[in-house]
């Protein structure tokens, strides 16, 4: 499995903390981070604090021009295992305190994420038909 690190999603501030849920959601949706940013201080998230994603997609289905369907799974499964069912599409991925995309079997990150680690939750993200 191949991982891409990145440190910046332009535009993203070098001030700017615990921004993984606005990095992710630039990514995904092939915006900016001003967009993502902006869209999710209109949920509520404040400068340099995170996210509940699972509430925000939960009341969020279509955002910044794209459908976010989340992928049901009876267990967590591993990265390594996610990336191997789900080789192909892109994929807002959650992890224990962390969120990043899946893009074509490759996740993209500002960290390194183990391929061992559980995926929590997962949102196929898609154009809108």
């Amino acid at each position: 499995m191949k991982i891409e690190y990145f440190k910046d999603c332009g535009g993203s501030p070098e001030h700017e903390r615990n921004d993984c849920t606005v990095r992710a959601l630039a990514i995904s949706t092939e915006g900016s981070y001003h967009e993502a940013y902006m869209v999710l201080n209109g949920f509520g998230r404040m400068a340099n604090k995170g996210t509940n994603i699972r509430k925000f997609f939960k009341n969020n289905r279509i955002v910044l021009n794209k459908v976010f369907t989340k992928l049901k799974f009876r267990k967590q499964i591993t990265l390594n295992k996610f990336v191997q069912k789900y080789p192909t599409g892109t994929f807002y991925v959650r992890i224990t305190r962390h969120v990043f995309v899946v893009k074509d079997g490759v996740a993209i990150d500002m960290t390194r994420p183990k391929t061992f680690c559980r995926v929590t939750d997962a949102w196929e993200v898609t154009e809108i038909v």
